[in-house]
């Protein structure tokens, strides 16, 4: 008796290895739990009433067998189930079926669905693998040990399956419960999840779909199943909503005709403030009809002719794009710091007509290069421009002529130049402006590198609108408690940051005595991932002044939504989108370009006549980013861009942004996810920003964290392992005080510590030797909160970014009483190269005071 059962139990573990062998999970449940889930010690239930007459018509189909019952209802399940999640399970009691109801044995099924079959395919080819499951149920207590990877399908979360059964126990690693009771007088599937859901409302969605999918499949089991309708009137309805805009800014004039319309109401008002610089409406338009004029005389101009404007943030910024369009062509903007071979690329992909500037330096590096190229220098021709008339320049401008062409960096390593017309740059600053609430009063701050798109809204917004638009130089911006005392005195209304600077911003107003009193109306935030708790500590400091996170990208002429917020929101991470702007089309589609169902992670499609062009003169990139439409079945509009981003849209039509699509890598063979990680140590309370990192070269991942004080290893760990597989833990914890940052104030992860085969190694601890070192070790352990610091560390390999860089050149400037040069600070970021600076610095200074002495003398 007991070698029979020996055998049998040795039976039974053999097809359980085969059949977890063959049918590996590799996926978490992502609709079901993972971050959709905030609490697991309740339960979130909702029970879906069937229509009576379908469960009558599927009985009679299944001859009473509670077996193939199950059957038919686990394949209209799996269907449905298979447009949610990617790869799945179903863990399910014997004691369901007759015959068995004293049994305490479980099996698994893995429905493989293709969109090519039919119901009745599926269900054909269920069947067999159902049968064989049943005789071959195990018990989890006895083979738990012993089933081939055990562990990752226990991770993976099964999903348990109930038909009619009276015992609803089910395993504990079942997460997730499918129970029809189709003996009630009113039938019906109940869902039951372990963790209280943020949008509950998702599985309301999921019911009714369910409902019409069953439909579906009784009427047409032979029809495949791409084919079948499953969404319901109520995520239809939602959907059709969510693309239906909010705002109706009027685009029947141009951007140089609404300019012209304000020159002629503010005439003496201020437009743009620059430091001590300003210009009024009327001398704006004055000078910038002469310089247009000397442009349209000068050089080719016309449709899509492009310059590029080569010089600082300032008044003269505004002139020069100002003249470009009114010559009739479009704006190149280009960094002063380029290196000669992205200046060279730019100049010949775009083809430029001539480059304007006022840099010393940029006239030196172009006359070094050689180039060709036209060079207009404002710095001598605007004071000789008073000779031409002032007046309007004779000049067309169509809505689909280009109005700028920004270049942004290339996986290849070249820039790509994004196109944008002036109908998507108009109907952004028309959405900024109607949105936002900018008026004849607002005072807009123009603090973004003019590099990025948001510079333009910041420019030219407040204008259109009759405001005025404040420009802060690179030195203010990066010295952030300047910045802040600024905006105070500047009275300044609105402003957009990128979440990154906002941390700084935060640090400085929560050490003020006092709250420093901004005028603000409101602050936006846009290209990096804004959270809760940033969300919260805005609030209590100004909880008058909304906060607005935004989605959108360069390729579609900037945000395409705001979402508002005057309180913290419930989700689960803060929302960029519950209404879209106007001309603009969000999707949500899967590998094969599918809708996807509320609640399930897709990629983020944007279409419509906001969708620039594509890349100048670059058809390859833009035939790898940009679509062609109409797109049956998504959209009808003919310009479709592909984000790369990673989005799903919530039960309220919300959207919640995940990240980028090609945040995914192999380790050891494993897919993992580095989202994954990065948003579960984001969740504990000490952390406040986290990035994972995959080194494939060494085949590890490394999490690098922001926090106060350096976190116990095995805290993280314990973390990662209640929602992760082992695998994908990551092989080293970089504590750092803060993440260094690019120009546009994202994460630069070229700029974060390596990892070595020895974890991180350090330069050798050098101390310091003189009193100047000392006092620099001071002021970095201030800023860096580290405690060793040697001379030949790195500065940002410690976890200094610019922002903090800024704080230390205000430290040194007030107890060295020099300037030292910032952008030598980058090249060499250690206390022994800026010890060695102010020394040479200091003992200049002594030279000139005594030179001094002895002309007094």
């Amino acid at each position: 008796m007991e070698k029979e059962i020996s055998l049998k139990k040795a039976r039974i573990e053999e097809f359980w290895h085969a059949f977890l062998s063959e049918n590996p999970n590799s996926n978490s449940a992502s609709f079901f739990g993972g971050t959709h889930l905030k609490n697991e010690n309740t339960v979130t239930k909702r029970k879906i009433f069937l229509s009576t007459e379908d469960v009558k018509k599927a009985e009679g189909l299944c001859n009473g067998s509670d077996v193939l019952l199950y059957n038919f209802y686990c394949s209209a399940l799996s269907i449905l189930v298979s447009k949610y999640e990617e790869n799945f399970s179903f863990l399910s009691p014997v004691n369901q079926f007759e015959g068995s109801r004293e049994s305490k044995g479980l099996f698994v099924l893995k429905p493989l669905v293709e969109s090519t079959q039919s119901f009745k395919e599926i269900f054909s080819s269920q069947k067999e693998t159902l049968l064989k499951s049943i005789e071959y149920a195990f018990d989890l207590g006895t083979f738990e040990d012993s089933f081939l990877d055990f562990e990752s399908f226990q991770k993976n979360e099964p999903f348990g399956l109930l038909v009619n059964s009276t015992n609803e126990e089910v395993p504990a690693i079942v997460k997730t419960v499918f129970d029809f009771d189709l003996k009630n007088e009113s039938p019906y599937l109940e869902i039951s999840i372990k963790g209280e859901m943020y949008d509950a409302g998702l599985l309301e969605v999921f019911g009714e779909n369910f409902n019409v999918l069953f439909h579906e499949v009784l009427q047409n089991t032979y029809g495949a199943i791409a084919t079948l309708a499953f969404r319901g009137s109520r995520e239809n309805h939602i959907l059709e909503e969510i693309n239906q805009p909010k705002n109706d800014f009027p685009l029947d004039k141009n951007i140089l005709e609404l300019l012209q319309e304000q020159c002629a109401r503010q005439k003496d008002k201020i437009a743009i403030v620059n430091g001590s610089k300003t210009i009024t409406y009327t001398e704006l338009d004055a000078q910038t009809n002469q310089l247009g004029r000397y442009i349209q005389d000068s050089f080719q101009t016309g449709k899509d002719m492009l310059f590029g404007m080569m010089l600082s943030r300032s008044v003269n910024m505004v002139k020069g794009i100002l003249s470009v369009w009114k010559a009739g062509s479009a704006y190149v903007p280009m960094a002063t710091n380029l290196s000669d071979e992205a200046l060279l690329h730019i100049i010949e992909n775009s083809n430029l007509k001539a480059v304007i500037t006022d840099s010393t330096e940029v006239l030196e590096q172009l006359s070094r290069l050689s180039h060709n190229v036209a060079v207009i220098d404002l710095s001598t021709l605007l004071p000789m421009l008073g000779a031409l008339s002032d007046t309007p320049v004779p000049v067309t401008v169509s809505s689909k002529d280009l109005a700028y062409v920004i270049y942004t960096s290339g996986s290849t390593g070249k820039p790509k130049g994004a196109m944008i017309e002036h109908f998507g740059m108009l109907n952004h600053i028309g959405a900024k402006i109607q949105e936002m609430g900018i008026h004849n009063n607002s005072i807009v701050a123009q603090n973004a590198p003019h590099t990025f798109d948001i510079s333009v809204w910041q420019f030219f917004a407040p204008l259109v609108a009759g405001g005025t638009s404040v420009i802060y130089d690179d030195e203010v911006v990066l010295n952030v408690n300047q910045l802040v005392h600024k905006m105070a005195e500047d009275k300044i209304t609105l402003l957009e940051l990128v979440p990154s600077y906002l941390l700084e911003m935060l640090h400085e107003l929560e050490n003020e005595d006092n709250t420093i009193p901004l005028a603000l109306d409101i602050i936006i935030l846009n290209a990096e991932t804004l959270t809760k708790a940033m969300v919260k500590r805005w609030l209590d400091l100004y909880p008058a002044v909304p906060i607005v996170n935004t989605y959108g990208a360069t390729e579609v002429s900037d945000d395409i939504s705001h979402y508002v917020m005057t309180e913290v929101p419930e989700y689960h991470s803060v929302p960029v989108m519950k209404a879209i702007i106007q001309n603009v089309e969000i999707h949500i589609v899967d590998e094969h370009k599918n809708r996807v169902p509320l609640g399930v992670k897709g990629e983020i499609l944007l279409a419509g006549p906001c969708v620039g062009r594509g890349y100048f003169n670059d058809g390859k990139r833009t035939d790898e980013a940009f679509l062609k439409g109409p797109m049956e079945g998504i959209t009808s509009l003919e310009r479709i861009y592909k984000t790369g981003d990673s989005g799903r849209f919530l039960s309220d039509g919300t959207l919640e942004f995940l990240g980028r699509n090609d945040n995914q890598v192999k380790i050891l063979g494993y897919r993992i996810e580095l989202d994954a990680i990065e948003n579960i140590a984001s969740g504990l309370p000490q952390v406040k920003n986290a990035k994972a990192i995959a080194y494939t070269d060494q085949q590890i991942i490394a999490l690098y964290y922001v926090a106060d004080t350096e976190i116990d290893t095995a805290i993280f760990e314990e973390e990662l392992l209640k929602a992760l597989p082992s695998y994908m833990l990551p092989s080293a914890y970089v504590h750092m005080n803060s993440f260094p940052v690019t120009a546009n104030g994202k994460i630069d992860k070229k700029r974060l510590p390596e990892i070595t085969d020895k974890d991180l190694v350090k330069s050798e601890y050098t101390p310091p030797s003189n009193e100047i070192e000392e006092k620099l070790v001071t002021i970095w352990k201030e800023i860096l909160n580290k405690e060793k610091i040697g001379i030949h560390d790195d500065f940002f390999a410690l976890g200094g970014n610019s922002l903090m860089a800024m704080r230390v050149f205000n430290k040194v400037s007030n107890e060295f009483g020099i300037k030292v040069d910032f952008k030598s600070f980058f090249n060499k970021p250690t206390i022994g190269s800026l010890g060695l600076e102010i020394l040479f610095l200091t003992e200049q200074e002594s030279i000139k005071e005594e030179n001094l002495f002895e002309l007094d003398i």
